[in-house]
């Protein structure tokens, strides 16, 4: 996405816009396509040279904050090299060379001066230089780039737009309607890889309103909740009908609504049909039902209802052999305010409802979170958690899982 510097935006009567550009503009597209040119045929040039080269390109458009935006975008795109061997040390050997022989006076010119000491270590003088920074990043060649057209890099440009507002979301209102169900499946995947909780409410046929929980009350977590809203968008714009709101806190300016749907000319990059699914999720799986051979994982998204036309989409969901089905959502370091909505239904549920079965639905929360204030305490206190909750740290074992689903 773009940085808060690369933004443009309107921000008017408590309501901020992005101001995307015309993606069949033909300076845009020649501008795009010059860009990419010049990182297709960049291969071993540095991150230095490139910027070099691309400066007057930048410098001569209408917009050059627009063409600095694209050209973060394509850097976005390449895999720099990292030299080999220990610049550093080359570095002190090189300076305690040079120093004595300066000191020794032999040299008339500076050329000459960095010859000798090119000669004394058996490399030219101008090799020697680049060995010298290898290891700094403007320094590093491209290794590789991965090109895309002029017109899907002017989209790209327009989503990250989007994304760079959403960065500073406190939470996102998703409303989808009409969804197909496999392409459903394929963007609540997308919520799990991204470690986002969605609360669904009032859901009705063909209209899906979710809530992804924002993370205001922790500061020191807004900002990697805010990349995950923001890296969420490209799902949502893949829907054929859609709607997102979110308000928005963007350092020195007042908080905005911002509000934005199908017509709103955005192109979503990602796959309606599939989503990654990360390695340790697979290896999780595999392991579980390795050990314990009589359950397996869902594929398809589930929801479950939790009563009032509240409805909650976990992370994973088991099915036994005879069918039944038990369901585990993971709280993460920036999850605290959901943590405790669904404590605080889940008790109530036990506490209130004793006579009916309860929701067959596991907690994990992730060992961080246990930092905020008051969370260890509620943890302790919540008789839900005590007999159905685990800890975990970065991923739940799987020995826990298991010794949960028999138990329940």
């Amino acid at each position: 996405m773009l940085t808060k510097e690369l933004l443009r935006f309107d921000l008017r009567e408590g309501k901020i816009r992005p101001r995307f550009i015309d993606g069949e503009n033909r300076l845009n597209l020649a501008l795009a396509e010059e860009l990419i040119a010049l990182f297709a045929a960049g291969e071993g040039e540095s991150r230095e040279d490139l910027e070099e080269s691309a400066a007057p390109l930048i410098n001569s458009h209408r917009s050059p904050l627009i063409a600095k935006g694209l050209y973060k975008l394509l850097l976005d795109r390449c895999a720099f090299r990292k030299e080999a061997g220990e610049a550093s040390e080359l570095r002190w050997k090189v300076f305690a060379l040079a120093a004595r022989q300066l000191r020794e006076g032999r040299y008339a010119s500076l050329e000459e001066y960095r010859e000798g000491v090119g000669a004394a270590l058996s490399t030219p003088a101008d090799e020697l230089s680049r060995q010298l920074h290898a290891d700094l990043p403007d320094r590093q060649p491209l290794e590789s780039f991965r090109p895309l057209s002029p017109e899907r890099l002017l989209h790209r440009y327009n989503m990250a737009q989007a994304q760079g507002l959403f960065f500073w979301a406190g939470e996102m209102a998703v409303e989808i309607q009409n969804p197909d169900p496999g392409h459903l499946r394929a963007f609540f995947r997308h919520l799990r890889f991204f470690q986002l909780l969605a609360l669904v409410r009032n859901p009705q046929p063909g209209r899906y309103a979710l809530t992804l929980d924002g993370p205001m009350s922790l500061l020191h977590q807004t900002q990697k909740y805010g990349l995950k809203l923001a890296s969420i968008l490209p799902a949502v714009c893949a829907f054929p009908r859609w709607e997102v709101e979110a308000e928005i806190h963007m350092p020195a300016h007042r908080p905005a609504r911002l509000v934005l749907n199908h017509e709103s000319g955005l192109v979503s990059h990602f796959s309606r049909t599939s989503a990654y699914i990360p390695e340790e999720f697979q290896g999780f799986l595999a392991a579980l039902h390795h050990e314990e051979p009589m359950w397996r994982a869902v594929e398809e998204a589930v929801l479950l209802d939790l009563g009032d036309q509240e409805i909650v989409t976990p992370d994973f969901t088991f099915r036994r052999e005879d069918g039944r089905e038990v369901h585990l959502e993971l709280f993460h370091p920036w999850h605290r305010g959901a943590l405790e909505h669904r404590l605080e239904r889940l008790d109530h549920w036990a506490k209130h409802r004793p006579e009916e079965p309860p929701p067959p639905l596991l907690l994990g929360v992730d060992r961080p979170l246990l930092k905020e204030k008051g969370v260890a305490e509620r943890l302790e206190h919540s008789p839900w958690f005590q007999q159905w909750g685990l800890l975990f740290s970065g991923f739940p074992l799987v020995k826990k899982v298991r010794a949960l689903l028999n138990k329940m």
